[in-house]
């Protein structure tokens, strides 16, 4: 994964799964993270994911869908976007409200639903790698209990 350069210090190394990878990107961020499935979001059919950063946490809201793996893909995109830094070249969005959102707390994203987007690009491919990371290290470990049990 050293082909991106990675503007968080978050440990991508050991067992890796979605709730690790959430637990460390919270820990370099030093805020906590809120997921939140928005349904409305599937029926854009433009944007599958979103992530507000805000001054005390971040919040990712994220599309419905029936495959847990595309699910965790729209995750894995956003949390892609923090680990790349992209944060700083989000621009703040006023008098705009979300779900789950507390009303008057400046919210800065990063909001293109163009595919050919530099950023979009990099934060998809980090995605995909994070998510090959996930399922070999899920692979390993159904392997180990299939052999050694507990």
């Amino acid at each position: 994964m050293n082909s991106l350069s990675f503007y968080l210090d978050v440990d991508l190394t050991g067992p890796l799964d979605l709730p690790a990878l959430v637990e460390r990107v919270q820990a370099a961020r030093g805020r906590p993270l809120r997921i939140v499935e928005l349904p409305q979001l599937a029926e854009t059919k433009e944007l599958s994911g979103l992530w507000m950063a805000r001054d005390s946490e971040d919040i990712i809201l994220h599309a419905s869908s029936d495959s847990e793996l595309h699910r965790d893909q729209f995750v894995l995109h956003e949390l892609a976007h923090m680990i790349l830094g992209h944060d700083e070249i989000a621009r703040p969005v006023e008098g705009t409200s979300f779900p789950g959102a507390d009303e008057g707390s400046p919210v800065r994203t990063l909001c293109s639903i163009s595919r050919d987007d530099q950023h979009e690009i990099a934060a998809e491919l980090l995605a995909d790698k994070l998510a090959g990371e996930i399922r070999q290290g899920a692979r390993r470990r159904s392997s180990f209990l299939a052999i050694f049990g507990r």
